[in-house]
């Protein structure tokens, strides 16, 4: 709920209103409105609690925006390298470009290696053998 909302409610409610006359006011659930007035009650304001949980330290903006300049000036290099310069565990730097940035990793792909002709002396045991099971062209 925005905090708009809970100021109109603690508003109405400081003026005397119930809670079902808020509710229909405002068009908004009466659980909410029991809610935000309960909330009100046990903070003293209506400004949000405190987050539970570890806070975030690895993707910050600020890594955000180092790694985005990394990418941007040098895009083939590997997120591994990129996790050791930075010094950012390389999960971290993957989760940032993709999740964060939403960039696609990739990796640069091999080059196939053209097919050789076969040797002078297999062509030879072909023409010589072609129903072997070795002999693919003629």
């Amino acid at each position: 709920m925005s905090k708009e909302n809970r100021r109109e409610i603690i508003f109405l409610h400081e003026q005397g209103k119930k809670p079902a006359v808020i509710s229909n006011t405002l068009k908004i659930p009466i659980q909410t409105v029991r809610d935000a007035i309960k909330r009100y009650k046990e903070i003293g304001s209506i400004e949000d609690r405190p987050k539970s949980g570890r806070p975030i330290t690895v993707t910050t903006p600020e890594n955000r925006d180092r790694i985005r300049k990394h990418i941007n000036r040098n895009s083939h290099r590997s997120m591994r390298f990129m996790a050791k310069s930075m010094k950012i565990s390389e999960g971290s730097v993957r989760k940032i470009v993709k999740h964060q940035l939403q960039l696609q990793p990739r990796k640069p792909r091999k080059k196939e290696k053209k097919k050789e002709r076969k040797s002078a002396k297999n062509f030879a045991y072909c023409r010589k053998w072609p129903s072997s099971g070795r002999c693919f062209y003629r």
